[in-house]
């Protein structure tokens, strides 16, 4: 799957749908008990990044509604591909 494809992959679409609902279920408990900061971390192995992609979607769609930290360890070492 290329990049420009990743916006109509079911399973991508799918995969980001399932990820927001259980942050959206379980970050205001976290918040309940006072926790200062949550990490989440999304990789991939598949060779094709989408891991990115997920990532830059969720944030769309947590902005706003939470203070975020969007950091992609590999993103320079991608940028060459």
């Amino acid at each position: 799957i290329s990049r420009s494809d990743w916006s109509s992959d079911v399973c991508s679409s799918d995969l980001v749908d399932d990820i927001e609902h259980f942050l959206n279920r379980w970050l205001p408990r976290l918040q309940q008990e006072s926790r200062s900061y949550v990490t989440i971390a999304i990789g991939c192995t598949g060779g094709q990044h989408r891991s990115v992609y997920v990532v830059e979607k969720l944030a769309e769609r947590l902005k706003g509604h939470y203070e975020l930290l969007v950091r992609h360890r590999q993103a320079q070492s991608l940028a060459g591909r």
